[in-house]
């Protein structure tokens, strides 16, 4: 039975009190209906606020398009830096390469230029041999034979010096161009990363 339907009811039959008291029953429970509302509505108004402040903060920030764009601009300033330490590397390498092939020039020179002496010194000695000397041709001829020995000497440890130079700069420009190598790779991996889909 409703509340109207008892309430009629009761009026009826007389029952004033019983009226008077499903009324206050009735009143009773629409406030704390009414209450429960108010508390309800204060709720959802602060979550619509709470909504606001979270969309308008979103709407603030940058998005996540723009955030990936700046990293893709660092990386790639990074990328340009380290193209311009590569460059940088490759001319040095180019030079310490020149400068390479004109010391094997020099040292090739040089070792002309001992076998060219030690020919001449052996035909100066064919003729010595073909001539008769005395003591003190003897010692200038043995003085001049250590000066060209002496020689020889230095010649030799040049080249040697030369050859060791040359394999150790060869060693390091190798170690070099596989430092630069695997940076090139590791930068290549970098930029895949950060490319973006085509629906972007």
């Amino acid at each position: 039975m409703t509340y109207i339907t008892e309430s009629y009811y009761l009026f009826l039959t007389g029952e004033d009190d019983a009226v008077a008291a499903l009324d206050d029953d009735y009143h009773s429970k629409a406030r704390a209906q009414v209450d429960a509302l108010g508390v309800a509505i204060q709720d959802l108004e602060k979550e619509v606020q709470d909504l606001e402040a979270k969309r308008s903060k979103q709407i603030s920030a940058p998005s996540r398009l723009k955030a990936l764009e700046e990293k893709k601009d660092a990386f790639t300033a990074d990328v340009q830096k380290f193209e311009a330490v590569v460059k940088s590397w490759s001319t040095k390498i180019k030079e310490k390469e020149d400068a390479l092939v004109e010391k094997e020039k020099e040292l090739e020179a040089k070792v002309m230029n001992c076998q060219q002496t030690m020919a001449e010194n052996e035909e100066l000695l064919k003729q010595v041999e073909t001539q008769v000397v005395n003591v003190r041709d003897v010692d200038r001829m043995a003085r001049e034979m250590q000066a060209v020995e002496h020689d020889i000497s230095k010649l030799e440890n040049a080249n040697a010096v030369l050859e060791e130079k040359g394999w150790e700069l060869e060693a390091a420009l190798v170690s070099k161009l596989e430092e630069i190598e695997g940076l090139a790779e590791l930068c290549n991996q970098s930029l895949r990363k950060y490319e973006f889909p085509k629906e972007l």
